[in-house]
């Protein structure tokens, strides 16, 4: 039986794996999308206007200064947003201030949704690679339940520490009933949870109250040791 367990376990490591791997390829793609379609693009306007100045030594109408300015601000402006999508600001100093820009961030970008935020101003010291798993499995988790949502939404996130056990609870709700089964059959979720297992050798588990879905993540050393 221990043997059975062990493939079993071995066979939904490989599958989480690989659906994670799907996952971040699938963001890197949509990322260099981006950048090829926006960027580049905006770069190379910018490069033939210099080309043009050096032309027509350095003359240049009040309109034509605008456009530049306009530009050169799209651009750093986008590359503030993409900074962001790849690491939230901070994250690698402080979890809660990583978590902060992460849902400043997804609400900027989806005006029906409104995140509330229960989380320390003082953390413990995790390491920059673990506070980033964590921040892309909020992300993930949000990803799953939110993209294609255009109706009005909360979420809350709540982080804390007991002792040695760090816990993140993340509540979604859900417009009716139905919409919650919905979501909660999705085997992205699982592949999610057995993920976050794996990458932190934590816990993971789900409950349901009224037409909210509560999510808890938990990692540590008391964790890892079964306690």
């Amino acid at each position: 039986m221990s043997l059975l367990s062990f493939i079993a376990f071995h066979h939904n490591t490989e599958r989480a794996w690989q659906w994670w791997s799907h996952r971040q390829s699938k963001h890197l793609f949509h990322e260099a999308e981006r950048i090829r379609n926006g960027l580049l693009q905006d770069s190379c306007a910018i490069r033939r206007m210099l080309e043009s100045l050096v032309i027509n030594e350095g003359n240049i109408s009040p309109e034509l200064s605008q456009d530049y300015l306009g530009k050169i601000e799209k651009i750093y402006r986008s590359l503030e947003e993409l900074s962001d999508r790849l690491a939230p600001m901070n994250s690698e100093y402080s979890l809660p201030l990583g978590i902060e820009s992460l849902a400043a961030l997804w609400c900027q970008k989806n005006p029906h949704l409104k995140i509330s935020l229960e989380i320390p101003t003082d953390w413990r010291q995790e390491s920059p690679e673990l506070s980033l798993v964590i921040l892309q499995i909020i992300d993930e988790l949000l990803q799953i339940n939110l993209l294609n949502e255009l109706t009005k939404r909360d979420v809350s996130i709540n982080l804390k520490l007991e002792k040695t056990i760090a816990q993140l609870t993340v509540c979604i709700s859900y417009s009716d009933k139905a919409t919650l089964n919905f979501y909660a059959k999705s085997s992205n979720l699982d592949y999610l949870s057995k993920t976050f297992k794996v990458l932190t050798s934590g816990k993971c588990y789900r409950r349901q109250k009224d037409l909210t879905e509560i999510w808890y993540f938990q990692w540590g050393e008391s964790v890892k040791r079964g306690n």
